[in-house]
């Protein structure tokens, strides 16, 4: 009777394991797929639902991006997971579309209340940038990581965020969408209403649970 209520115990111990590590797999996989499939899929949600930023298809993995911050010290290979990250990637004077996009993210990281600390945000400098600049940015967005790759990976780094074979990244004023297992997976153009931006990052924390 047992046996026949609870199958695994006609598996072999190893089988069992495997099964034990398929479920656990799942359990965190599954919602991040789901979360794609409704936004890759607008066809199968009503039009209302639709999302309204980019997708990056497929999902591009940035991995080994070898960001330091400004100050030198490496960011780490796993800093871009774990955590949605909202990126931007622009010149280090910041002016005003660097300025209204990263004031569009703060508030969009903000509104997410008690998912707050589910969400980082992290600017790519794609130049030195005057320290007078760099002084005013971290002043108005203290939880604003501020990065730059070195100088030999920075053509290499750059284009991973080039969308559609556009040129320089850092001056298409993009807000750029990193899931927690560190795939760019959407993008805002400089002009998107960050209202939608904040509708789909809701979107994306409800059906996710990694990160």
């Amino acid at each position: 009777m047992t046996s026949t209520l609870n199958p695994l115990r006609r598996l072999s111990p190893v089988s069992r394991q495997r099964f034990t590590l398929i479920a656990i797999a799942l359990v965190f996989v599954a919602p991040m797929a789901i979360a794609w499939l409704l936004l890759a899929r607008p066809d199968w949600r009503p039009a209302y639902t639709v999302n309204h930023g980019t997708l990056v298809q497929p999902p591009r993995p940035l991995a080994g991006l070898g960001l330091h911050g400004v100050d030198g010290s490496s960011l780490g290979p796993h800093y871009l997971q774990g955590k949605w990250t909202l990126v931007y990637v622009g010149h280090g004077r910041c002016e005003k579309i660097c300025q209204r996009q990263l004031y569009n993210t703060r508030q969009v990281r903000l509104a997410q209340g008690k998912n707050i600390g589910r969400v980082q945000r992290l600017m790519i400098l794609t130049d030195a940038g005057g320290t007078a600049a760099l002084r005013s940015i971290r002043a108005q967005h203290p939880d604003l990581t501020i990065a730059a790759p070195v100088a030999a990976d920075r053509a290499a780094v750059l284009n991973r965020f080039a969308i559609d074979g556009a040129g320089d990244p850092g001056t298409a004023g993009r807000v750029y969408v990193v899931d927690p297992l560190g795939n760019l997976m959407m993008t805002y153009g400089a002009n998107a209403d960050p209202s939608g931006m904040l509708k789909d990052l809701e979107r994306l924390l409800k059906v996710s649970y990694v990160g």
